[in-house]
């Protein structure tokens, strides 16, 4: 389990980067839907990002959390762009889950902040045309963002 301090300073690390206000930080969730490890939830336009630490391997963990907190600057940065036609399982498979706007952009971003923070590189797994697509994101993420 990741130390609450230290996620913490890994979550306002995230969104310093994408210039918006740390979420508040709950730890737990046991009512969350899906089966993720980390989910956001804005009510009333306040955020809440949401997290089971149940992972043997920490890095799993911070990599959902970026994906989600990226989801959550998605939210607030352009909803209709990123959610417009959003779909999930089971009215879609997974792999055409993954490759929505939203999804390929949430997940080059964590491999940024993975690679950024930590030296790693994470594993992939898709359609190759969704790991292109993934890919193409991703450099893109570090043009804006710097390496």
């Amino acid at each position: 389990m990741i130390e609450d301090e230290k996620m913490r300073e890994y979550v306002s690390n995230i969104c310093a980067i994408l210039n918006v206000e740390t979420p508040t930080i709950i730890y737990n969730g046991d009512d969350m839907q899906g089966t993720s490890s980390a989910q956001t939830v804005c009510e009333n336009n306040v955020y809440t990002l949401r997290i089971v630490d149940g992972s043997t391997n920490p890095t799993d963990t911070y990599f959902v959390v970026a994906r989600e907190v990226r989801h959550m600057w998605q939210m607030m940065t352009d909803r209709k762009k990123y959610f417009k036609d959003y779909l999930t399982a089971p009215s879609i498979s997974q792999e055409d889950q993954n490759s929505q706007i939203s999804e390929i952009d949430c997940t080059a971003f964590a491999m940024y902040i993975i690679r950024k923070f930590f030296s790693l590189t994470p594993k992939i797994i898709n359609s190759p045309e969704t790991n292109n697509l993934i890919d193409l994101r991703y450099n893109y993420i570090v043009k804006t963002y710097g390496a």
